[in-house]
Order: structure tokens, then sequence, then C-alpha cells
């Protein structure tokens, strides 16, 4: 049966090993092939850029004894407003659409709440606040800390908010003792 053109045959098991089907690797110079045993190249971290979750001063890893220690932190994450006010607009937005899912009896639309507060809260992050969201280290607290804030927003202490965020943001040279006034 004739071989259309640009198609080649199956090779043969003897062609193999004894080298002569004519196949080259498309990728490699000069179409090697890398042998089976060749283990994969390994990237070190200085071949990716510190972008996401280096700026702004973040650290990678931040451990905290409690929640109260956590909090200030969290709210650093979300320092300009815009960000804590798209985090408040999408976790309504997603109780919205689940109670409108249960009302209309259909149980699986309940996962619109935390698919569209999270796309809409992570979406800020990026946007906003050019940083990484504080939930992939400390989820749980991260949720409860957004619970915190919305419920503050709601209490109308959203300048509260921005003064902890800009305090936390602080850095303090002199190791803050208070200096001779």
């Amino acid at each position: 049966m004739p071989v259309p053109s640009g198609w080649s045959r199956p090779r043969r098991a003897e062609e193999d090993r004894e080298g002569r089907g004519g196949h080259k690797h498309p990728t490699r110079p000069g179409g090697r092939r890398r042998p089976a045993t060749a283990p994969l190249p390994v990237p070190t971290p200085a071949a990716y850029p510190a972008t996401v979750g280096s700026q702004r001063g973040e650290s990678r890893e931040e451990v905290f004894g409690s929640f109260e220690e956590y909090f200030p932190h969290h709210v650093s994450r979300h320092s300009r407003p815009a960000t804590r006010w798209l985090h408040f607009a999408g976790a309504h937005l997603g109780a919205l659409a689940a109670a409108t899912a249960l009302v209309r009896r259909r149980p699986a639309g309940i996962l619109a709440l935390p698919l569209i507060a999270c796309w809409v809260a992570w979406g800020s992050h990026r946007a906003v606040e050019k940083n990484r969201p504080a939930g992939f280290a400390h989820p749980l607290w991260s949720l409860r800390g957004d619970l915190r804030m919305i419920a503050m927003m709601w209490q109308g202490r959203d300048d509260e908010l921005t003064r902890m965020a800009r305090d936390q943001s602080t850095i303090v040279l002199d190791g803050g003792e208070p200096g001779p006034a």
C-alpha cells in the first residue's frame, strides 16, 4: 500500500536497533535524541524571576501564633480600599448567586459562592494590589480575616482598616523605641 506524501511508514524494531531509521528528533540540535536514562534538567530558583509573591516587601513564609497576630498582616495585604471593596462586592455577589440557586432548588449552584467570591477577590489582588492573595499560605485564617474585614466594612469601619494596613506596613528604623523628644 503506498504511503501518502509527507508521511512515513512505521519503523521496524530492527531499524531502531541498527540506527537505520533516518528519523531525527525535530527539536534537538543535529536531530539527536536524549538518552532514555538522562535525567531531566532541574530548574534553579534563579531561573524564575521574582514576581508574584515577592512584590511590595512581602516575605515568603510568615509564622503567626494566633489569628489575632495574623489579622493585621491580612489587612495589610488589602491596603487599598478598592481591594477591600472588591472583596466586599465579590462576597455579596457570590452569596446572592448561591441564594438564587437555593430558591430555584439547584443545590449545585451553591458552588457559585466560593467561585465568584474567590474569582473577584483574586482578581482584585492581581489588578489593584499587585500582590499574591494571603489565602495560599493560611487559607482558613484568610477566610476568617475576609469575613471580619467585611463585617468591619458593614459597620462603617473601613477607615480603621486603612489605618491598620498603613501601620502594619510602616517600617520602624530605630527598633520601635521612643526617642528623646
